[in-house]
């Protein structure tokens, strides 16, 4: 079983979601490189429901009374990701990666990149825009002067934290405490 809280309850299909959602707990260049190292089949975050293993935990983490949590049941055959190592998987704002990447790219960056007007920050300034696409991020890491995607991509491990798995996953499979992420439809039970 499943959890997500949400305040809006409805007993209809939720449908999958159609535009990308910006990041709220988590940078907007982690999540950037993590779109860009995300591997074929597997959830984007941006078009992603999340949800829980546990009631309680869903409440927690939406901010919300244990009331306003529900079942999940998945519409359609779909891939569910769960994180499943790391030192708090319930949430990925928790994720080393963060901490990781930010000293990675900050240092990558001279002193007076920051203060450059945007235009002036080249094509690096794409990594702190919300939802540059896989094709942008591969361009820029094609073009970079600055960054080094190999090193970025050796210290990223948020993806191998994650376990892919289809909806059939029993209860008893799943990590105790590991967000859950599925871009599909679904309802609420």
């Amino acid at each position: 079983m499943i959890y997500r809280a949400t305040a809006k309850f409805t007993a209809d299909i939720v449908p999958a979601a159609t535009t990308p959602r910006a990041p709220g707990n988590v940078p907007f260049f982690v999540d950037n490189i993590w779109e860009w190292l995300r591997p074929s089949g597997y959830p984007s975050r941006r078009f992603a429901a999340f949800a829980s293993p546990r009631r309680e935990q869903a409440a927690d983490s939406a901010g919300c009374s244990p009331h306003e949590v529900y079942r999940v049941q998945l519409a359609e055959k779909q891939p569910i990701c769960q994180i499943v190592a790391g030192k708090q998987p319930e949430d990925a704002k928790f994720h080393e990666d963060i901490g990781r990447l930010k000293k990675l790219v900050v240092r990558a960056l001279p002193n007076e990149w920051f203060s450059r007007p945007f235009a002036a920050r080249g094509a690096e300034a794409l990594l702190f825009l919300p939802c540059a696409s896989h094709t942008e991020l591969e361009e820029l890491m094609r073009k970079t002067e600055l960054f080094d995607p190999e090193r970025i991509s050796a210290v990223s491990t948020f993806w191998q934290d994650v376990q892919i798995s289809d909806a059939s996953m029993a209860t008893d499979q799943l990590h105790a405490t590991g967000e859950i992420f599925f871009e599909g439809s679904y309802r609420l039970l």
